[in-house]
This record gives structure tokens, C-alpha cells and sequence, in this order.
């Protein structure tokens, strides 16, 4: 490990947020208390999340992550679906098997990955308060899973153990900027449609 170079998250922060600020403008119609609007929010997180997910149980996250079962959140995320009568779609812009980007199953791009998604969660709490000024009743195991726990600070020890080569670091934010797009061109495609 190269101790002089920067932390893989301080990295990842600044390579990706011209990504993240984009994501958030492809978004930024929906009102998650408006139930069609939150009923959009969790479609676009199943055509994103859920073969993300699968991909990394099937290249074996848990070897590299141990506590990766806390972590997912697809069940959680079906199970909202499910209450709200829905079949979680699929990717609507982009092949449901992710072969566009090509990932391969090194520790770096599962690094990339898993950063994305794990910051995702970062914004539940404000999200939750949308949803909640909403319907009363609304479904958000989703938006609460570990809602309570330490599993950011966590991966980010995790996240600090892992290589600062160049060439790791390098392959992690590219994979983290090709998660950022998936779910970017996945919410234009989605929304574009709905006509928002």
C-alpha cells in the first residue's frame, strides 16, 4: 500500500461528484411524497440496484466484504415493491445483465461499486421525511434499511484498508462513475417516459 497517496474514499469523493451532481439533476423532479412520484423512485432503484446486487453475490462479494448480507438491500427494496402491488422492473435504457460496462470482478471495481451504492443510503433519512409527509402508510424498509447502524463508517474503515495503487484506484472510480451512469441514463430514460 502506498501510504502516501490519498484514501481510495477521498478519491472516489472527488472523481465521482461531477457524477453525483448530475444524478441529482436527473432526479430532482420526483417529490417522494407524492405517492406516483415515490412508486417511480423505488422502479428506478430496482432496474439499478437489484442486478447490481445480483452481480455482486454472484462474483462473490462476501469473500471481500464479510458483513455484505447486512448491507443489501434488495430484499428490503422487493418487499416495498411487493406492498405496493408492483413487479420491480428492469432497466429500461440499458441491458438488465450490465454487459454495456463490461465490469470485471476484481476487488477494485467491487470497491467502486459498492461505494456508490453504499452512499446511497447516505440520504435516507431526508428521503424517509418525503416519503412521510406523504400517504400515511407508505412502505420504506427500503429508505429505513440501516438507517440505525454504523454500516457507512464502517465501510469506510473498509474502504481504507483496501490498495492505493494507481492502477487499483483507478480502475474503482471508473467502476463507481459507470454505477453513477447507470442509474443517471436509467432515471432520464425512466422519467423521459413518464414525460417529467
Amino acid at each position: 500500500m502506498n501510504e502516501m497517496a490519498p484514501d481510495l474514499r477521498s478519491v472516489l469523493r472527488a472523481a465521482t461528484a461531477p457524477d453525483h451532481a448530475r444524478l441529482d439533476r436527473a432526479v430532482s423532479t420526483l417529490d417522494l411524497s407524492v405517492p406516483q412520484d415515490y412508486r417511480d423512485f423505488l422502479q428506478l432503484h430496482a432496474a439499478v440496484l437489484l442486478p447490481l446486487e445480483r452481480w455482486l453475490v454472484d462474483n462473490a462479494v462476501a469473500d471481500d466484504l464479510p458483513d455484505w448480507p447486512e448491507r443489501s438491500r434488495g430484499a428490503a427494496l422487493l418487499d416495498d415493491l411487493g406492498n405496493l402491488q408492483m413487479q420491480p422492473a428492469t432497466a429500461c435504457s440499458l441491458s438488465f445483465d450490465l454487459r454495456p460496462f463490461s465490469f470485471d470482478n476484481s476487488l477494485a471495481v467491487k470497491a467502486g461499486m459498492l461505494y456508490v451504492l453504499e452512499g446511497s443510503r447516505l440520504g435516507g433519512r431526508l428521503l424517509l421525511r418525503q416519503v412521510q409527509a406523504g400517504p400515511a402508510g407508505f412502505p420504506t424498509a427500503f429508505l429505513e434499511h440501516g438507517v440505525e447502524t454504523k454500516l457507512w463508517p464502517s465501510f469506510t474503515v473498509w474502504l481504507a484498508r483496501l490498495p492505493r495503487e494507481e492502477g487499483f484506484v483507478t480502475a474503482a472510480v471508473a467502476s463507481a462513475q459507470a454505477v453513477f451512469l447507470l442509474y443517471e441514463q436509467e432515471a432520464r430514460q425512466r422519467l423521459r417516459e413518464l414525460g417529467q
